[in-house]
């Protein structure tokens, strides 16, 4: 567990470093069968809805809203503005904290 998460901790410098490399190395789309380990991350901005709800635990129709609202808003910002588009029930926040990526379309 630790492992993993120092994994999504270097796909995350990755993505705030070079988002066009981390978008190569496939970082937050499991959907793409990734070559890159990034510790199980899921990209919010380009992820399908079926990704979203398995890696942050979410119920299909939450994370249905949330590609909707992506698409809505032309992509978010920060994982953070997940939670002023969607209502995202409270306990699953820190699993997206922890699992999700913003990385820009």
């Amino acid at each position: 567990m630790l492992a993993a998460r120092q994994r999504r901790d270097k796909a995350r410098e990755v993505v705030a470093s070079d988002p066009l490399m981390a978008r190569e190395l496939r970082i937050g789309r499991p959907d793409l069968r990734p070559d890159y380990d990034d510790g199980g991350l899921v990209d919010l901005n380009n992820a399908p809805a079926s990704a979203l709800a398995e890696v942050c635990e979410l119920d299909p129709g939450t994370a249905e809203r949330i590609v909707e609202a992506r698409s809505a808003r032309g992509g978010f910002l920060t994982v953070d503005d997940v939670f002023t588009a969607v209502d995202v029930p409270l306990g699953a926040w820190e699993m997206i904290r922890d699992r999700a990526v913003v990385i820009p379309r």
